[in-house]
């Protein structure tokens, strides 16, 4: 009797992860612990090494996801360095690279008046040309920007396709980030054709797409607006299944919820985009920008409060155990205001704990923002900023309230000389 052969299992290669920039301060730190996380998880990364190299990346890498304290930038480099060295081909895929451009690894910001952190962005993308040049990074680029392209133009990049329709005349001209918008509006009949083309006669890139994004804003409901504040906190890819993050999608308004027909105008839009059948979105980072610049102008407590709402979704959800959700409480627990939640939760990296600073001294909460101050200079005594404004928010703090500046959040911003003190004030 003839033997049937046997089945052979069919082994299908691991999805190639994709990890996004999302243009804030933490992206450099963030990323290259992500990136480390992949190699140490993934063996079809390391599949094509040799054992010794092999052995030798993920040692390296596991360095860069130790969590038992945070590392600083100066720390970790040489560490980031060698993992990128040694990733092979297909390691990983970049969402939107062009948010190092819009923050300030390429030209000065008035955003951004750190001269550290300006440094060690620099130093992070600078790293990665060499692993984007031979593939190890693929790029995935939703936000071209005319500064990112000028560092790419002698570099062999994998791009990956951004989906595009080949039939649409505007496909070329509008980033894909901005093209659902741009759909919208002329759907609507918010703009005209031959509005979008003096438009884009007036120059395309990333000025035209958030110009069409903040048009499409002044179009959207209340409502619609409302829910794309509270959207806007969360970071990344999101699952959508009866809740986006720690907010419920329901069919009527409610607190701390949003409703199906808010979600389904902010797909219409292009303020949500899906990436997977699944149901996974992404609320891009050019949209985020426009509509948190929006939402901490006109509701910053509500801000606040929703990202609170997040911290705690991740902390009951996960406990949290996945590095990309420590990180992301870490995120929320600083802009929520949590004090001692932030510092608990700076695992990896402490950046961060100086935005939480210097949010808390420009509500006037000197000694609060002390406190946070000498915990970052205990990480790491080097950190001349730190040491200044620590020295800085002491003094305020001794002050009465009546002999403070009207103008303190300008002043918390630039300190007089007087307050260079690094060498004269303890951390202890």
């Amino acid at each position: 009797m003839r033997r049937k052969p046997k089945k052979t299992e069919r082994v299908s290669p691991s999805p190639v992860v994709v990890l996004e920039a999302f243009g804030d301060p933490d992206d450099h730190l963030r990323l290259s612990t992500l990136i480390a996380a992949v190699v140490t998880k993934d063996e079809v990364v390391t599949k094509t090494l040799d054992p010794a190299a092999a052995a030798t990346l993920r040692g390296v890498a596991r360095r860069l996801t130790d969590d038992r304290g945070p590392r600083s930038w100066r720390e970790r480099r040489t560490d980031f360095i060698d993992v990128t060295r040694l990733m092979p081909a297909g390691t990983v895929v970049l969402r939107d690279p062009d948010a190092f451009a819009e923050t300030y690894t390429f030209d000065n910001s008035a955003d951004w008046d750190d001269e550290t952190l300006y440094r060690e962005r620099g130093e992070f993308f600078e790293t990665l040309m060499e692993p984007i040049a031979r593939g190890a990074i693929e790029l995935e680029r939703t936000a071209p920007d005319p500064r990112f392209s000028k560092r790419l133009a002698n570099a062999a990049v994998s791009v990956r396709d951004a989906h595009g329709d080949p039939t649409d005349p505007y496909t070329s001209l509008v980033g894909p980030d901005a093209h659902g918008a741009l759909g919208w509006l002329l759907r609507k009949k918010h703009l005209a054709e031959d509005a979008v083309d003096e438009l884009i006669e007036d120059g395309v890139g990333p000025e035209l797409d958030r110009h069409l994004l903040l048009v499409t804003y002044d179009h959207l409901l209340p409502a619609t607006r409302a829910a794309a504040y509270r959207l806007a906190v969360l970071r990344g890819e999101q699952a959508l299944n009866g809740a986006i993050g720690p907010f419920p999608v329901q069919a009527k308004p409610a607190a701390n919820a949003v409703t199906r027909a808010q979600v389904e105008d902010l797909l219409s839009c292009g303020f949500l985009r899906r990436t997977t059948p699944e149901g996974r979105v992404r609320m891009p980072r050019i949209v985020r920008d426009v509509v948190l610049a929006r939402a901490d102008a006109e509701d910053p407590d509500a801000v606040v409060e929703d990202h609170k709402a997040a911290f705690v979704h991740l902390e009951q959800l996960d406990k949290p155990s996945h590095i990309a959700s420590m990180i992301e409480c870490h995120h929320h627990a600083v802009h929520g205001l949590l004090i001692e939640q932030a510092i608990a939760t700076a695992r990896f990296y402490a950046t961060d704990l100086r935005e939480l600073a210097i949010r808390l001294s420009r509500r006037e909460q000197w000694n609060d923002a002390a406190a946070v101050y000498r915990k970052i200079v205990k990480l790491d005594r080097a950190d001349a900023y730190a040491w200044e404004y620590l020295g800085y928010n002491l003094v305020r703090a001794q002050r009465q309230p009546d002999q403070l500046t009207k103008n303190a959040n300008e002043s918390a911003r630039r300190p007089s000389p007087a307050w260079h003190r690094a060498n004269t004030i303890s951390a202890d």
